[in-house]
């Protein structure tokens, strides 16, 4: 099934209920087609206005989910006809169940060497799993072709980039030109999250909207070198724009997207 978009501000957003997306995962894969899905969350709007990269390769991502609480109901205010708020670690969660029943091979491109093959070793201990694989993210650009190749013979149902933004949107993009791995993932520190290095968020932060006030409390130094412009750009660029074109003017068109090639 084609899932619709809908514009937020120059970012497409998918519109669906979790069964819905859960059977076009296991349709595509049952096609052997292939299925590119990225999630956006509130850092988005700053990465797509400042890095032509990040917007380049993001958009050409088949299905986008709503990665974060502000992000989905921020887009509910705006107008749009959002079902279900499922973020990325829980739609990964989800096709990891979906895998156990039906026996999909798994392959694990990005982390560390040592989280890659624990969380490698955690998913082989689930029951009815398929093959799992992966390969650790530490390499250079002449390396990628070698990443294609072990990827290819691997041949998973299922791909799970765990990188760093903006080199997981740009590697989902080849991986899915150069592989014929069906259902592809940029999932940033999910790898982790599997191998037990790092927690994920707890419901009641996720909830609450206040997934990244856990990140601040959990990892500081992180938070603070890699988010305080984001944050800085959304409060002061990002909202006034939002009350402004959502709430007062009611315009649906406008874009924070200008002139991106």
């Amino acid at each position: 099934m084609q899932i619709p978009k809908y514009d937020f501000f120059g970012l497409d957003v998918s519109v669906f209920t979790k069964e819905e997306l859960i059977n076009s995962i296991d349709h595509t894969i049952r096609k052997e087609k292939q299925l590119l899905i990225y999630g956006y969350s509130i850092w988005s709007f700053y990465k797509a206005e400042i890095e032509s990269e990040y917007y380049h390769y993001s958009i050409q991502s088949d299905v986008l989910v709503t990665d974060g609480t502000p992000f989905y109901y921020l887009a509910k205010l705006h107008g749009l006809p959002l079902k279900v708020n499922l973020s990325i670690p829980e739609l990964v969660y989800n096709i990891l169940v979906m895998s156990e029943s039906h026996n999909y091979d798994i392959f694990l491109f990005g982390a560390s060497k040592v989280n890659n093959e624990k969380a490698i070793e955690k998913l082989k201990n689930n029951k009815g799993t398929g093959r799992i694989g992966g390969l650790h993210g530490y390499i250079n650009k002449s390396g990628f072709n070698a990443v294609i190749t072990e990827i290819n013979q691997f041949n998973p149902h299922i791909l799970l980039i765990g990188l760093p933004t903006p080199i997981k949107e740009k590697y989902g993009v080849l991986l899915k030109k150069y592989t014929n791995a069906n259902i592809i993932i940029p999932c940033g520190g999910m790898i982790d999250i599997l191998s037990g290095a790092r927690k994920t968020v707890p419901k009641n932060y996720k909830r609450l909207g206040l997934a990244s006030f856990y990140r601040m409390l959990k990892y500081p130094l992180a938070f603070f070198s890699e988010s305080m412009k984001t944050y800085l750009y959304f409060i002061i660029k990002f909202l006034p724009r939002f009350v402004y074109h959502s709430i007062i003017k009611r315009d649906s068109s406008y874009s924070i997207i200008k002139n991106q090639s």
